[in-house]
């Protein structure tokens, strides 16, 4: 994998398949915003600054140094927030896709969430009773019929339950070292 002059990610071809070549998107020490193509997968990089990062289509996107706000679109999308108060805005239910979130800091990164996608919560801080943090491969896993986020602690796992009860995967989150301590303050409803 290297960068061409153009700032495209090249990957090489693998067992004679056929891989795409991926856009990359820079920003740089000043507050940038930075939007990724609707067609092409990216990977976008706000690096310093206070960057406000709009995925196209299934997008890489990295914050860096800064208070970041890192935006999906619909599809795949990898969220890496970086250093500072970093606010992933998660705009699809996961239906067909789910999202990865990677080194998430649950002491100062944020989840914003649509109310108009995400039915039937009140704006704000989500509600503690809507929440709920489990284990399922100890057996501590018994969300109640009124939580909607659910938080698998041992497989880290964050799973949504919409208004008529049905379960979709919105995100795996991946740590360095500990599974973060996600609680409903790191949830915000628009």
């Amino acid at each position: 994998m290297y960068f061409n002059e153009e700032k495209e990610m090249v990957l090489d071809a693998f067992n004679g398949w056929n891989i795409p070549i991926l856009k990359c998107i820079e920003g740089n020490a000043d507050n940038n915003t930075l939007a990724g193509n609707a067609s092409v997968s990216e990977h976008i990089f706000g690096w310093g600054g206070n960057d406000t990062i709009n995925g196209g289509q299934s997008d890489y996107l990295y914050g860096g140094i800064g208070n970041d706000v890192l935006v999906g679109a619909v599809g795949y999308n990898n969220f890496s927030p970086g250093e500072g108060f970093d606010t992933i805005v998660m705009n699809d239910l996961g239906a067909v896709y789910r999202d990865d979130i990677i080194n998430f800091n649950a002491a100062q990164d944020k989840m914003q969430f649509n109310s108009a996608i995400f039915k039937g919560l009140n704006k704000g801080v989500l509600s503690a009773n809507l929440f709920y943090l489990g284990e399922k491969g100890t057996g501590n896993w018994n969300p109640g019929a009124e939580d909607r986020f659910l938080y698998d602690k041992t497989q880290m796992t964050l799973d949504y339950k919409t208004e008529t009860g049905a379960v979709v995967r919105l995100a795996i989150l991946s740590q360095e070292f500990n599974a973060p301590d996600l609680s409903h303050a790191n949830f915000f409803i628009i």
